[in-house]
């Protein structure tokens, strides 16, 4: 029987949709030998403001026009923690689960990171622990990489347009803070899930697979 793996980019702390995913796996292939994409899920994550979703961008220095993801540098000449940091308060210090979660997540914004790689690698292992999955990470320039994996880069997009649907997903809605006036927004970084749904985040994220789709899926889905 192929291992339950799927590859996908490093993002920075992804949407939920990666962690319902990771749930039912037992590895994540990290792609860091990828070009690397602007305007991408890979340096920025969604959130839901007060008066809007508010993108956390993570600044990055410009290099040549095709740089491999992990040759990525962050661009500190600004403090662009601080500004994030700022943003999820104002957008979920009114979250039921704000106060329980917020040291856990405070040290990815104070922490300096020289490459992107390193950053979001370090966001992604905080939601694995925090949502309590247990799953393999592996960086795939540093694995011999042996896995039938479900090929999952390039589905996640912050333009919706741009993304791939995923038959065997399907997100299920949960209280947001700011559900009242714009209703429930989908595919927002999994920090809201968490926020707001706490303890029983692993459930929405156990119930938005449809299906057993490492049995279902050849490999290059």
């Amino acid at each position: 029987m192929p291992a339950k793996s799927f590859i996908i980019e490093p993002h920075f702390l992804p949407v939920s949709a990666i962690f319902a995913i990771a749930a039912k796996a037992e590895t994540i292939i990290l792609d860091d030998t990828s070009i690397f994409q602007k305007q991408s899920f890979r340096n920025r994550a969604i959130i839901s403001g007060p008066n809007k979703c508010l993108a956390l961008i993570v600044p990055v220095k410009k290099g040549k026009t095709k740089l491999s993801f992990r040759d990525v540098i962050i661009d500190d000449s600004f403090n662009w923690q601080k500004l994030h940091w700022e943003s999820i308060i104002s957008s979920y210090n009114n979250s039921p689960f704000f106060e329980f979660y917020a040291d856990s997540l405070y040290p990815l914004f104070q922490t300096k990171y020289h490459f992107l790689l390193d950053l979001n690698v370090f966001s992604i292992e905080i939601l694995l622990k925090l949502f309590q999955i247990k799953v393999k990470l592996q960086i795939l320039s540093e694995h011999k990489n042996n896995h039938q994996e479900v090929d999952l880069r390039n589905y996640f997009h912050p333009k919706t347009r741009y993304s791939k649907k995923i038959e065997f997903y399907n997100e299920v809605p949960y209280n947001q803070v700011f559900k009242e006036r714009f209703g429930f927004i989908k595919d927002l970084s999994a920090i809201d899930l968490l926020f707001n749904a706490g303890n029983q985040s692993k459930y929405y994220l156990e119930k938005a697979i449809i299906k057993d789709f490492f049995q279902e899926i050849p490999q290059g889905y």
